[in-house]
């Protein structure tokens, strides 16, 4: 073919912008230079996730929970962001809200040069409370000596963690 096509070198370069000079020499000694840059990015985007809401106990928040998804990249730059909640299927953008109940979240971001960094989260939240139902002995309300008293109690959320009585108006429990 006379030297007029040539395949492809393998050269390792390190992420950033590289400038790439390209000389050809004929028989006769002729030269001509050619140069390019090209842009390396072999590092995955930075993924910062913040969930807010007012916190309740055992890692649960007890209101709407927000979750903010931030993403960054030096070199080729954030392409897109992307997450999944409880197998829904994947959704673009930021932020997104959880529901009641255990949500399992998924988290991914791409740069422009398709790198990827992933996070896998649960965010738990309850806003309903505890059911409960009291009643003193059956037939009476007035009774002498000691008092009865029968309840339930149940959560379909987070569970119920423990019940309690007063018999001072709240004071002592």
């Amino acid at each position: 073919d006379n030297g007029s096509t040539w395949n492809a070198v393998p050269v390792q370069l390190s992420d950033g912008l590289q400038d790439l000079t390209y000389r050809a020499y004929d028989k006769a000694g002729n030269l001509s230079t050619s140069s390019a840059s090209v842009s390396i990015d072999t590092t995955p985007p930075l993924l910062d996730t913040s969930t807010t809401g007012k916190s309740g106990s055992s890692g649960w928040y007890v209101s709407q929970a927000t979750t903010s998804i931030s993403a960054s990249d030096s070199l080729a730059g954030v392409e897109n962001i992307e997450y999944n909640q409880n197998g829904a299927g994947w959704q673009t953008g930021s932020p997104f809200t959880s529901s009641d109940g255990v949500n399992s979240t998924s988290v991914r971001v791409y740069d422009k040069a398709g790198n990827v960094s992933t996070e896998s989260m649960t965010i738990k939240v309850d806003t309903v409370v505890p059911k409960s139902l009291v009643s003193n002995q059956p037939g009476s309300n007035v009774t002498s000596g000691t008092v009865k008293v029968y309840g339930t109690s149940s959560d379909e959320t987070s569970g119920l963690q423990f019940t309690e009585i007063s018999a001072d108006g709240g004071t002592t429990w």
